[in-house]
């Protein structure tokens, strides 16, 4: 009988351990499954929003950028029946910066937009955006260069930009 309580005791302690190690090992196995499969999903995360600040950033650039070539496009007009005075000079100044800082970043735009894998909202930038300006910019240099009616070009220009082309495949 004693011999029995001692193979009885042995069993139990041998299932201890064994039971011990098979948790350990298959639990740690299981945690680092878990583990990396949890840093790859907050890795992609992580990129993920780095790309859409990156978005929200260009967004906000253009934004900026455009409505200040509108709003110094629209002061410069509102000025132009006043050619000789201080503010028409000021509006023209403005208008003119605002241009060329449009026009500075416009490719960055374009590359941005690219490396975002957003090359076809890069297309429609061009087509919808920097073409209305353009074309009010064009408007606008009549205006100043042939001394037209400043009321009528705004008109035109408003207009023009109000006008949006037809998305390709239409």
């Amino acid at each position: 009988m004693n011999l029995s309580i001692y193979f009885s005791l042995w069993n139990d302690i041998i299932k201890i351990i064994i039971g011990f190690i098979l948790t350990g090992i298959v639990g740690s196995f299981l945690a680092q499954y878990y583990q990396k499969k949890n840093f790859i999903y907050q890795t992609k995360i992580i990129k993920l929003q780095k790309e859409i600040d990156r978005l929200k950033e260009l967004a906000d650039n253009i934004e900026k950028l455009a409505g200040m070539r509108i709003f110094y496009g629209r002061n410069l007009i509102d000025n132009s029946n006043e050619r000789e005075s201080k503010e028409f000079s000021e509006a023209r100044r403005q208008y003119r910066a605002s241009v060329e800082r449009w026009n500075e970043n416009l490719s960055s735009f374009f590359i941005e937009l690219r490396s975002l894998g957003l090359t076809q909202l890069a297309f429609d930038l061009e087509r919808n955006v920097h073409d209305n300006l353009r074309k009010a910019h064009s408007l606008i240099d009549e205006l100043i260069r042939k001394n037209n009616d400043g009321f009528k070009c705004s008109q035109t220009i408003t207009f023009q930009i109000g006008k949006r082309r037809k998305p390709q495949g239409s």
